[in-house]
């Protein structure tokens, strides 16, 4: 019965993440028997909100405190934005074959200046870029394209 509650449970559309993180934290608390913590991580995960989860990874997160944290560093982040973020595919994390490529076992531990997650610097940030007083900037440098660049031909 509990863990059908859990597996049921999901992030509400206007719902914080730490009033989420803290229900299904109390569902694990009524177990009979103990999760483990990745377990516990993939869980809450799962049923995180979809514009959440291209910016967090759940392997990486070793505890479900953890995930939360960067979780919430997001909901900010969104929260500063001007408008919505609409998710390009190039954008969104590409979904790859487990035997396509070795899984990456050092993780990058550099803090992105921009959003504070950890696995990135601002340079490559995909969140929006926010100034000091936390307001968006309207004028980040765009990347230049290398077409028509001497290619006549």
């Amino acid at each position: 019965m509990i863990l059908e509650r859990i597996n049921a449970c999901q992030q509400g559309q206007k719902e914080p993440v730490s009033d989420y993180v803290k229900k299904m934290s109390d569902l694990f608390q009524e177990l009979p028997y103990p999760l483990s913590e990745k377990e516990q991580v993939r869980l809450v995960y799962r049923n995180i909100l979809d514009p959440i989860k291209p910016w967090i990874c759940t392997n990486s997160y070793d505890s479900v405190r953890h995930l939360a944290a960067d979780a919430r560093k997001v909901e900010e982040t969104l929260k500063r934005a001007d408008r919505p973020i609409q998710f390009s595919e190039q954008l969104t994390r590409p979904q790859t074959n487990e035997q396509s490529r070795p899984k990456k076992e050092k993780v990058d531990n550099r803090t992105c200046y921009n959003c504070g997650m950890l696995g990135h610097i601002s340079p490559r940030c995909p969140m929006p870029r926010v100034n000091n007083d936390g307001k968006k900037e309207s004028n980040r440098p765009q990347q230049r394209s290398n077409q028509g660049a001497g290619n006549d031909q």
